[in-house]
């Protein structure tokens, strides 16, 4: 009898076992045939009535569907919804969490009523439990365009149409821990191909992540613009303020001690839960140690603050069920694209600001960049440089310092342009000095090396690191402070005055990042040293040791001249950075915080001069270096021409820019002075009066005339700029009318007749 009923409950026990397999089985494969019963995926019923993050990803990528993507990319995911039970359904909601009031205030049904959620959808359920809901998963076949990772502007550019029959496929669906994850295949045609595409069929695979947001949120921490930290924002609501507050918060990763005792008293302590990233098994392996050197780079930074061993780096474990697109995974990404970058991302809780995955991206063509840049700004003093690709070694320091930065942006740091001004251009040559400060603050510049170092300064370091801001900017967002029984405010890293006086340090400036148009001088993209002019000279001084040998050091033994040329564009690319930085000292002001206050500074006009001065030198006068008879002939484009033409142009769009002028104008004003005048005349003088066709090719020349009559144009209502505009113009050509009568050549004379028309 006891036999029998072992082996009853033996039978029942796997008769349970193979009943919940195939329920599990069916919750993650996706098979339709014939009449078989709907597919379903069982949700556990707690996800109903919580803020859910909608992270929408596309994992099949069509090539150049957008300008800049890949397969992992991110699509909105700032998304908030919930899902609550309705009828037979659960009806999706988008939730307004940019709107914040506390569940106690009287007003709180005012502000729901004024900021209503919207309904998105509805998903039919299956079944309901307890414990969970089974829903269709056929429902996720509608194309819902809060769910779709194909933009309006994207189905409009290539007019794509979806496909008649199974224009939406179901891949898979699965739980994972706090979501589930829902895998698609959208089929499309368009009457337009993406470039590089070659089908009018377009096909995006997607995997929509729906994410249960953490039930405990950390307090938000109080964002200040004196640190670049990137941050979100929301709206206050409260019954006890007339005004509505708009409140920033840092995002971060929650770090918190194990052992909070120990960490106060100044022990190093580890955090709860470290940052763990992992490698994709595409990443080669040659090149894993130095990526993750590069992640591990900020080990040091944390411990500053007190946390031991607060980021981990592992390869995916081989056995690993969970998708790569995981968002529940931090990854470090191999992209085989034309893309030329490397990028550091992450996904955020909306309402706390709290990173919650965190995402390193080295696409390959990024080495074409990297082999190029630097050789442009270093070949002239290091001699590992000069071939046409650099050694795997340096390869590997360069991609180390590249995931630094990028770690530094999944760690929440936005770019610090700033920093590269910040050193004595001439302290850039010492080797004491860069050995202990790098060559800028901050490794979230773009200062990537050290394009001032001459011949004889070497050895010397060329590279950025991790510095001074960097430590400032994490401790300003990591530092754990005691937790308050105030739920209510932000946490405050700290106090006003703590932040005023960690700021009478220099190396420890931030000012965000101006775009399109750059007024500060000392923040602008890839320039090095606090003084342009001088930086430039030095720069200009490797330029020309360079330029003779370009062809020499890039050309490979099979005459492929693919990076020969990149590197010619790179170089250009670099003169226009040089000759930038110089003129945007003409009427620049430097921004900048002092004791909280928003300040700006105008740059010296005795600046102003110089920078012309700079320019009639280098830019309209002394431009033959840039030409290479071996290069000329690879190239068959007219390289010297079309690249000082190119360098040229850009040079006078930026001088002669209506912004630019005003500001020199009211600065007249109110020093009672003629800086605009003088220089509008210099540069009429330098590009018109004293030029050759050599140094200053007769386009050049036309496209000065013609700018200057757009701007009358365009500053009609500018009254001084106008007059001073027409006044320079008949300067001009009454200057051209001499320059045609003393002209000897037939063809430039007849230009100049035409010119003064």
């Amino acid at each position: 009898m006891d036999y029998i009923k072992k082996t009853k409950a033996i039978l029942c026990i796997i008769f349970i076992i193979l009943f919940a397999f195939n329920g599990f089985a069916k919750s993650r494969v996706s098979v339709k045939n014939g009449d078989k019963e709907p597919d379903y995926l069982e949700i556990p019923r707690e996800y109903l009535d919580k803020p859910i993050l909608l992270i929408n990803k596309i994992t099949g990528y069509p090539n150049k569907l957008y300008h800049y993507g890949s397969s992992g990319m991110q699509v909105d995911y700032s998304v908030m919804l919930r899902f609550k039970l309705h009828n037979n359904s659960i009806k999706v909601i988008q939730e307004q969490y940019q709107n914040s009031i506390s569940d106690t205030d009287i007003i709180k049904t005012s502000v729901n009523k004024n900021h209503f959620d919207p309904t998105i959808c509805y998903i039919p359920i299956v079944s309901l439990t307890k414990k969970s809901v089974k829903i269709d998963v056929d429902f996720f076949k509608n194309n819902i365009e809060l769910f779709s990772p194909v933009s309006r502007r994207v189905i409009k550019k290539y007019v794509l149409k979806p496909l008649e029959k199974e224009p939406v496929i179901i891949n898979n669906y699965q739980l994972s821990k706090n979501s589930f994850l829902v895998s698609r295949t959208l089929n499309y045609i368009g009457e337009k191909s993406p470039r590089g595409h070659y089908s009018k069929y377009v096909s995006v695979e997607q995997l929509l992540t729906f994410r249960v947001l953490p039930e405990n949120p950390i307090k938000p921490r109080k964002w200040d613009p004196r640190v670049g930290n990137f941050y979100l924002w929301n709206k206050k609501y409260s019954s006890e303020s007339q005004f509505i507050k708009r409140e920033r918060f840092l995002e971060r990763w929650r770090l918190e001690p194990e052992d909070t005792a120990a960490y106060f008293r100044g022990e190093l302590t580890r955090p709860k839960e470290p940052i763990v990233f992992y490698m994709d098994e595409n990443v080669p392996h040659k090149w894993r140690k130095y990526i993750k050197q590069g992640v591990l780079d900020w080990l040091p930074v944390f411990e500053s603050i007190g946390f031991k061993d607060a980021i981990e780096v592992h390869d995916k474990p081989k056995n690993a069920k969970w998708d790569d697109n995981d968002p529940n995974y931090n990854m470090i990404r191999w992209v085989s694209s034309e893309i030329k970058d490397a990028q550091g991302n992450y996904i955020s809780d909306p309402r706390t600001g709290e990173i919650l995955n965190g995402m390193l991206i080295w696409y390959q063509n990024y080495f074409l960049s990297v082999n190029s840049e630097y050789f442009v700004a270093t070949a002239a003093v290091d001699t590992s440089a000069r071939r046409p690709v650099l050694p795997d070694e340096l390869f590997g320091k360069l991609m180390r310092e590249t995931m630094a930065h990028e770690m530094g942006h999944s760690l929440g740091l936005g770019h610090n342009m700033i920093a590269s001004s910040l050193y004595p251009t001439d302290s850039l040559r010492s080797n004491k000095f860069v050995a202990k400060y790098s060559i800028a603050p901050s490794i979230m510049d773009y200062a990537n090396f050290n394009f001032i170092a001459q011949p004889e300064d070497m050895p010397l370091p060329l590279m950025r690191k991790i510095g001074p801001y960097d430590y400032w900017a994490i401790e300003h967002a990591y530092k754990y402070v005691r937790p308050s029984a105030d739920n209510s405010g932000m946490e405050i890293g700290f106090t006003n005055r703590e932040m005023n006086k960690k700021l009478q340090n220099r190396y420890l400036y931030y000012m965000e990042q101006e775009y399109p148009e750059v007024i500060d001088p000392t923040n602008m993209t890839g320039d090095l040293g606090d003084d342009p002019i001088l930086s430039g000279e030095y720069a200009l001084k490797n330029l020309k040791r360079i330029m003779p040998h370009i062809v020499e050091w890039s050309l490979p033994e099979d005459g492929d001249p693919t990076i020969l040329l990149d590197r010619h564009d790179k170089l250009i690319a670099h003169l226009n950075t040089i000759f930038k930085g110089v003129i945007i000292l003409i009427g620049g002001e430097k921004n900048r915080f002092d004791n909280s206050e928003f300040i700006l500074k105008t740059t010296y006009p005795q600046r102003s001069e110089e920078a012309i001065d700079f320019l009639s030198k280098h830019l309209f006068t002394d431009m033959e270096w840039l030409y290479n008879k071996e290069l000329e002939r690879i190239s068959d484009k007219a390289s010297h021409k079309n690249s000082l033409c190119k360098v040229q142009s850009r040079a006078i769009r930026g001088l002669l820019n209506k912004n630019r002028l005003k500001r020199l104008i009211d600065y007249d004003l109110k020093n009672d002075e003629i800086n605009t005048l003088t220089i509008l005349r210099k540069l009429s003088d330098v590009v018109i009066k004293n030029s050759s066709v050599d140094n200053v090719p007769i386009a050049i020349q036309e496209l000065y005339v013609k700018r200057m009559k757009e701007l009358i144009q365009n500053t009609k209502s500018e009254t001084i700029l106008n007059h001073l505009l027409k006044e320079e113009l008949d300067y001009v050509r009454k200057t051209v009318r001499v320059k045609a009568e003393r002209e000897k050549n037939v063809l430039i004379k007849a230009f100049y007749d035409d010119l003064i028309e």
